[in-house]
């Protein structure tokens, strides 16, 4: 039986950075889903108590709150993914509108890499101080859930982490691609 060569070096871990960021990315985009069927849920219950029942109740607004942070952060993972996020997209536009000229494929995957490595920084940073905030915020609490504001403000991290894994897989994804060879 045959094995097929494990891939080393760089591009063993572009490659499990890859399958990585495809994971979380599509996990992201499913919980999307989800949380936008749980809030449409949480809300309806909520008018339906509030102006049929006549008798309002004191968790769904705090809960549709949380998920409504999470939903956001989600969705900038699930555009950065898919690079449709507006500052990927406009970065990536202008990197690449008429400045590559003729240099090439390799230039233009260099040159698409350039967002994600601004990225890396950005999300890195992001993660750090959602993290501290996190630390900060861990005695607070929602008064009707009474849960630590945390679980809300823990898409700060997550959701910059699962970016930040994304972005590393581009960029090596970028470096170890190599430049195609146009016949002359």
């Amino acid at each position: 039986m045959s094995r097929t060569p494990r891939p080393a070096g760089l591009h063993a871990v572009g490659c499990r950075l890859d399958r990585a960021a495809h994971v979380g990315g599509v996990a992201a985009e499913r919980l999307l889903g989800v949380l936008c069927i749980v809030i449409a849920a949480v809300l309806c219950l909520q008018a339906l108590c509030r102006y049929v029942l006549n008798n309002s109740l004191p968790w769904p607004d705090e809960l549709a709150q949380v998920l409504l942070v999470w939903l956001t952060f989600l969705g900038g993972v699930a555009a950065w993914r898919r690079g449709t996020h507006l500052g990927l997209a406009a970065a990536t536009g202008w990197f690449t509108g008429r400045r590559t000229g003729s240099a090439g494929a390799g230039a233009t995957q260099l040159v698409r890499a350039i967002p994600h490595l601004a990225g890396i920084f950005f999300f890195a940073v992001l993660l750090y101080h959602g993290l501290l905030l996190c630390d900060l915020l861990w005695p607070q609490r929602y008064p009707a859930l009474g849960v630590t504001k945390v679980v809300s403000y823990a898409a700060i991290p997550v959701c910059a982490g699962l970016m930040l894994l994304h972005s590393l897989a581009a960029v090596l994804g970028a470096a170890r691609l190599p430049a195609k060879v146009d016949a002359a």
